[in-house]
């Protein structure tokens, strides 16, 4: 990319972010309202994480993402961009129309909801339908836009335009742990679902008009960039990379402990430390957006050519400690949270150096998709683990009613989860050392 590209590709960067920005919101526009949707529908804590991990269910049953990058390199960003942003939008439209009261009121296919799983309120079945449907399109989005993304920035800062990616879809979750509980209190429960499907809505605009405009007109030379084509033989190029593989498993660990402890996060507060949900979202939107931020500083550390190995490394430590204070004390949760905050950012951040680095452009795609997929499957497996475990340790509804909920065994597990986290951060540093005097300086 010339000099001349730099202010274009930094549009077409920023077209992602709100991308990026409105998943991020869409996906976690429920989850401060855990203890509203129990008034509602009467929903104890596994039907909250059967709604939230049925957007990773594509990944974990059909392992979307890891088809959807294949789908990405094998055909292109037209067919794949298409296919699955209508598929995203509406998935959207569907959990949003299950709050409405035309749904509630025998609309339609209400009564096919209600003919099964009597236990289980209809619009709960639905928005769980419907986030299916919205998880199997983004995740291929996010998938295709990390790429696009690596493409344009190909040669400089793609570290700190991936860290930017990953900090627009952060600050969408912020802005939904902290618009949500405002929404909901001023304009009732349906309208934060409405109001991301909205944003999707203009999302899916959105990246309609970049196929238009700029990967046909402007974008065509950067998209077929890489001389090779896509040949399935290559899979196994990639799936024998031993620091891939290393990467592959951490992020499992990582985003099955991580993602999983923020959902639950804000009704954490709630009940061990006997915040408000206003003051329980503030917080984590807090956390989030300082993430957010703080991310692509690291990502920018890392263009100038600081080691990933040991930014990772030092992250998951970090991140170990903060989950250990979480679990073994009693101190103030902002303490914690800064570690949290801290090993967050420089994880990401190296993990978004690392692939680019480590992968051919014709297998980024897929390198990306198959990390998307394993992540996903980590945020379900855990979401609904700690669901169960919530359940099962709280098994009265009014506790959660009343907002006395013990987390004492949810933090037990995502202490001892994070302890793998550190572990193979420690591997990964280890094996990318074996690299650095044979290969590249900055890993």
């Amino acid at each position: 990319m010339t000099e001349a590209k730099i202010p274009q590709r930094w549009f077409v960067f920023f077209l992602f972010a709100l991308v990026a920005l409105t998943l991020g919101f869409f996906s976690n526009a429920i989850v401060p309202l855990k203890k509203e949707l129990a008034e509602l529908l009467m929903a104890n804590s596994y039907d909250f994480s059967f709604i939230l991990a049925s957007r990773s269910l594509p990944g974990l049953l059909l392992l979307i993402g890891f088809i959807g990058g294949i789908i990405l390199d094998k055909f292109g960003v037209y067919f794949t961009l298409i296919l699955f942003s209508s598929l995203m939008l509406c998935g959207a439209f569907i959990s949003a129309y299950a709050i409405s009261d035309h749904f509630r009121h025998s609309g339609f296919v209400f009564n096919f909801f209600n003919s099964f799983w009597d236990t289980c309120d209809p619009a709960v079945k639905l928005m769980a339908f419907g986030f299916f449907i919205f998880g199997l399109g983004s995740l291929v989005v996010r998938v295709s836009v990390s790429k696009l993304i690596a493409v344009w920035f190909r040669g400089g800062n793609v570290t700190t335009a991936l860290t930017l990616r990953s900090s627009s879809i952060k600050l969408g979750d912020s802005l939904a742990f902290l618009v949500s509980p405002i929404i909901f209190a001023h304009y009732g429960w349906k309208f934060p679902l409405w109001i991301g499907f909205s944003l999707i809505l203009i999302s899916y605009l959105i990246l309609i008009c970049y196929l238009i405009f700029y990967e046909k007109k402007l974008g065509k030379h950067i998209s077929k960039s890489s001389k090779k084509k896509f040949k399935f033989s290559f899979l196994g190029k990639l799936f024998t990379k031993r620091s891939f593989l290393l990467i592959f498993f951490f992020y499992l660990v990582f985003n099955g402990v991580f993602y999983p402890f923020v959902l639950f996060g804000s009704d954490l507060l709630r009940n061990r430390y006997h915040f408000t949900g206003v003051e329980g979202g503030l917080y984590f939107s807090g956390f989030i957006l300082s993430t957010a931020f703080l991310s692509p500083i690291m990502g920018y550390i890392l263009d100038k050519g600081f080691s990933s190995g040991k930014l990772l490394f030092f992250g998951s430590f970090l991140f170990f400690l903060g989950m250990m204070l979480f679990m073994l004390s009693g101190l103030n949760p902002i303490i914690p949270m800064i570690a949290l905050l801290f090993g967050v950012a420089c994880i990401t951040s190296s993990i978004q150096s690392l692939v680019p680095k480590l992968v051919e452009m014709e297998l980024l795609g897929t390198a990306f998709g198959a990390l998307n997929t394993i992540k996903n499957i980590g945020i379900y497996l855990m979401t609904l683990f700690l669901g169960f475990v919530l359940m099962y340790s709280n098994s009265d509804l009014d506790k959660e009613l009343d907002g006395d909920l013990n987390y004492d065994s949810e933090l037990m597990v995502v202490g001892f989860m994070s302890f793998f986290v550190f572990l193979f951060g420690f591997f990964i540093y280890k094996q990318l050392v074996k690299k650095k005097s044979a290969q590249v300086s900055n890993y």
